[in-house]
């Protein structure tokens, strides 16, 4: 289907784009202490398409059923954390429309690298810079 890696690279950045998204999401750990984690989907009613991204990526592909008769059947691929750090750098050269927001991912993933899969509670000011993060990063989608 592509002649090079590159032009695969080109096509996923430009759909990624068109229907992908790149979130800072908040939740609590299993001790219940406040964390942030990096995640990338892209979801379309063409599943072929994200099979192309699971087979160049890795990442796992949901399929969500809607309760409207006449509506397609949706699929979600996506990846968290480093993962979602590495995709992201593999497509920036090639994103147009998300290249901001995927700044702000790199900035945020390469501070988080040292606090990844702990349980520790983060300080005020940790809590304070990933929520900022986080809301910039809504922001940057009102754009």
């Amino acid at each position: 289907m592509f002649e090079t890696k590159n032009t695969r690279l080109a096509y996923l950045a430009g759909f990624f784009d068109g229907e992908g998204c790149i979130s800072i999401i908040k939740g609590k750990n299993r001790l219940g202490n406040t964390q942030y984690g990096l995640r990338v989907i892209v979801s379309n009613t063409n599943n072929y398409v994200l099979q192309l991204y699971k087979f160049s990526f890795s990442g796992r592909i949901q399929k969500r059923k809607h309760d409207k008769p006449k509506w397609r059947d949706c699929y979600a691929w996506g990846l968290s954390s480093t993962q979602a750090y590495d995709f992201l750098k593999c497509l920036y050269p090639y994103l147009v429309i998300k290249k901001a927001e995927a700044d702000l991912a790199f900035e945020f993933q390469e501070n988080q690298s040292t606090y990844e899969g702990s349980n520790l509670r983060l300080g005020d000011k940790e809590l304070s810079m990933r929520e900022a993060q986080r809301i910039l990063m809504q922001q940057l989608k009102r754009r």
